[in-house]
């Protein structure tokens, strides 16, 4: 440095247009776009542990909530104390983007009242319930 004193930054309280969204956001911490909740998917998934009725009735439920053909999920492998054969059809699940996805997150929220507990959190931002 040849001795001249730094001046320090001044914070002003400006204004930043986003070309994005094209709204006018203000430097504050509430009013930051990237502390708003975006939906990117939501994974709906019933594990019934057999095949059979239980199973093509937890699809039709799941079906009628979405609008979607559910897909079928097969056990790994095989566990006798629950008698579950490897590559048997246990489980369904589908998943929902979009605006149909935020409809059906908002009825499920009204189902539970709109409480969760801290444990249906992780630390990435999923949660489940």
């Amino acid at each position: 440095m040849t001795g001249r004193k730094a001046t320090p930054a001044t914070t002003t309280t400006s204004t930043k247009t986003s070309t994005t969204t094209g709204r006018i956001l203000k430097k504050d911490k509430s009013k930051n776009f990237m502390r708003d909740l975006r939906i990117r998917k939501l994974c709906l998934n019933i594990c019934v542990g057999e095949s059979g009725d239980r199973l093509t009735r937890a699809s039709k439920v799941l079906e009628q909530l979405t609008g979607q053909t559910p897909v079928f999920s097969k056990a790994r492998y095989t566990v006798r104390s629950f008698g579950i054969r490897r590559n048997e059809k246990i489980g369904v699940f589908c998943t929902v983007r979009g605006e149909k996805a935020k409809e059906i997150l908002e009825k499920g929220l009204k189902v539970k009242e709109y409480e969760l507990h801290k444990g249906n959190f992780s630390e990435m931002g999923n949660f489940g319930f």
